[in-house]
């Protein structure tokens, strides 16, 4: 038995077929409708917004990759959206990015690969962060890269996107996929946060970088300051 999902209401037929490509893909198993055909080196976290018709759609995916996927903005009947990653551990950081980017720009290691069926024009790309995952010292740059070959020291294609320091996310609009395109998300690397004010660890007024600290960055307190740890704090 590989997995039990259990859910509150009845799937329609493109949440079926959306679920059956997950399976697929992690499980080796076959699919009705198979959809999603990047599963040998791309098959983990696979998640997908599709339609087969007005009352049978899904215009909103999230799996346990840390990428959402909504907002398709010329959604027909048929129309499909899949990405999986390739399981690097989230926290593993790469240099691989083109040299056109600022000086000590990082990226996640993991990559996202994605497939398309019919063409659901563009969509919304959130990545929703925590403090594993969180790891650019200035979050306000952070930028969707996509790529045609994972080798994304060639990458041309990139988004700029709008940080959320409470919940650390970050949303790119009007995002234009192409079946077998590689993405990931680069930012500045990792760097020291040093308070500006007392108040709260959880806060970002409480650090120059307007961010919460995260697993990733050195952290320093100012001279006078008192911060509170009111949460899990992660920091090095």
């Amino acid at each position: 038995l590989g997995e039990v999902i259990v859910f509150t209401s009845t799937l329609n037929a493109a949440q079926q077929n959306i679920l059956e490509n997950y399976l697929s893909a992690k499980f080796g198993m076959a699919a009705t409708t198979d959809m999603y055909t990047f599963e040998a080196g791309h098959g983990l976290g696979v998640i997908g917004i599709g339609r087969e018709d007005a009352t049978n759609e899904h215009t909103n995916s999230i799996g346990n990759g840390y990428v959402r996927i909504s907002t398709p903005s010329s959604l027909s009947n048929g129309d499909y959206l899949f990405a999986g990653h390739d399981d690097v551990a989230i926290g593993s950081l790469s240099t691989n990015v083109p040299a056109s980017m600022p000086a000590g720009t990082n990226r996640f290691e993991r990559q996202w690969r994605v497939e398309k069926t019919g063409d659901l024009g563009t969509v919304t790309v959130v990545f929703e962060l925590d403090a594993g995952s969180n790891y650019s010292g200035d979050p306000a740059s952070y930028t969707l890269v996509v790529d045609t070959d994972a080798d994304f020291s060639d990458a041309t294609e990139f988004y700029t996107g709008t940080y959320n320091a409470g919940a650390q996310t970050v949303t790119f609009t009007n995002v234009d996929f192409t079946t077998g395109e590689f993405f990931s998300l680069a930012g500045d690397g990792p760097g020291e946060i040093i308070s500006v004010q007392d108040g709260n660890w959880g806060d970002p007024t409480t650090w120059d970088c307007n961010c919460i600290p995260t697993c990733f960055n050195d952290v320093s307190l100012d001279i006078g300051h008192t911060v509170t740890v009111d949460e899990d704090a992660f920091a090095k």
